[in-house]
């Protein structure tokens, strides 16, 4: 061929890559990122849910639990798409995030950061490419909690930077959770008198409000007087998530939800009798213990409620302490 028609062919050729570029950098054609945790150092592999609402056949996740001073370890592959002979990048990032979000306030509120630069300078990716990371003993003082306020969450976050004309930021997230053994406080007895007018007068005990989260809460309540005819007594279990604000004026927001109830006594009780009051925890799980930070607290109450025939309603709350004694 004469020199001028294979210059032409070849600036054509590259014509045509280069257009081949843009329209996959357009077309949104881009590399997977697939985060995959160690085995080491993780307590073990828990299965949640598929969050996506509109995948009804999406199967559940494993992800794996570790405890404060854990080394969170990995690596991150990236897998270029067919027909992709490079990929342009300015920086290849992995993170380490905690962050308590609450979607009622639209407020995100990141506690723990970390960064890793896999590739720290512009570059380009010519095949698979496989990073390994490893944050070594980050500070993860808070539980892991997925309640119906907020969520306390840890994740992990592959990011591919890109700033170029057409071209845009690739990122996916890894959760992880956060369980911190606790150890049980001594035991702490509560006892209480109750009265109605002169209707009624009860007396209610707990042996123990230090409760593990594998354990169960015990004690009694004793009918003094009566004359009201109750027909039925239950015992609910409580939880008061609460967040605090950014917002002048409104520093807090709280939410209350009851986990679950039992019925401890059905008839009409005369007086002197005794009824005993047994509540295992387990039956809530997932349950967290009880939580306070800067951030935000997770509490936990039983809750004695009393109706009569008449379908009129009495309650008394009492605080009890959980604690996490034992992984998930």
């Amino acid at each position: 061929l004469p020199l001028t028609q294979l210059t032409n062919d070849m600036s054509l050729n590259n014509f045509f890559k280069g257009l081949k570029k843009s329209v996959n950098s357009i077309s949104g054609i881009n590399p997977t990122l697939n985060i995959s945790f160690s085995p080491e150092s993780r307590l073990k592999l828990i299965e949640i849910p598929s969050n996506d609402d509109d995948d009804k056949n999406q199967e559940s996740q494993f992800i794996p639990v570790y405890e404060n001073g854990s080394n969170i370890s990995g690596h991150v592959d990236i897998i270029l798409p067919d027909g992709f002979d490079t990929y342009e990048y300015d920086e290849i990032a992995i993170y380490l995030v905690g962050h308590v979000i609450c979607e009622d306030i639209d407020q995100d509120q990141v506690f723990l950061s970390h960064k890793i630069a896999a590739q720290s300078k512009p570059g380009k990716l010519t095949q698979n490419t496989e990073f390994d990371f490893k944050f070594n003993k980050p500070k993860l003082t808070l539980n892991s909690f997925y309640g119906s306020l907020f969520k306390c969450r840890y994740f992990i976050r592959a990011i591919i930077n890109r700033s170029k004309m057409f071209q845009s930021n690739i990122k996916t997230d890894q959760d992880f959770m956060v369980c911190n053994i606790q150890n049980l406080k001594p035991p702490k007895p509560v006892s209480m008198q109750v009265g109605v007018d002169d209707c009624l007068h009860i007396k209610f005990q707990y042996d123990n409000v230090n409760v593990s989260t594998h354990g169960k809460l015990e004690g009694h309540v004793k009918i003094l007087s009566n004359s009201l005819k109750i027909s039925t007594m239950q015992i609910q279990l409580i939880r008061r998530e609460m967040v605090k604000t950014i917002e002048m004026g409104k520093p807090e927001v709280i939410n209350t939800t009851v986990l679950g109830k039992y019925e401890i006594m059905d008839g009409f009780p005369g007086d002197g009798e005794e009824i005993p009051v047994r509540m295992f925890m387990q039956r809530f799980q997932p349950i967290t213990g009880t939580q306070t930070s800067d951030y935000f607290s997770v509490r936990y109450y039983a809750n004695l409620g009393l109706i009569d025939c008449d379908g009129r309603r009495y309650f008394k709350t009492c605080e009890i302490n959980l604690f996490r004694t034992k992984v998930l």
